[in-house]
């Protein structure tokens, strides 16, 4: 299913939107944190994304090319 790495990356990402949201709410949606913020987003679900993709550089026991 997920790899470890991408549990750890969309847990961060899901971190993120939620302290994305607490200090927007309470900051008034200043503009340099939820931007900055946002990126993180950004970064973190882009990065996820890759580790799901390249799957977390697992390599199958019995394919005996991946492994040379």
């Amino acid at each position: 299913m997920f790899s470890t790495g991408s549990k750890l990356f969309f847990g961060l990402t899901a971190s993120a939107v939620a302290g994305f949201v607490v200090f927007g709410f309470f900051q008034n949606w200043d503009a340099i944190g939820v931007v900055g913020l946002g990126a993180a987003i950004c970064a973190l679900a882009l990065i996820g994304g890759v580790v799901v993709f390249a799957r977390d550089a697992d390599v199958v026991a019995g394919d005996t090319a991946a492994a040379a």
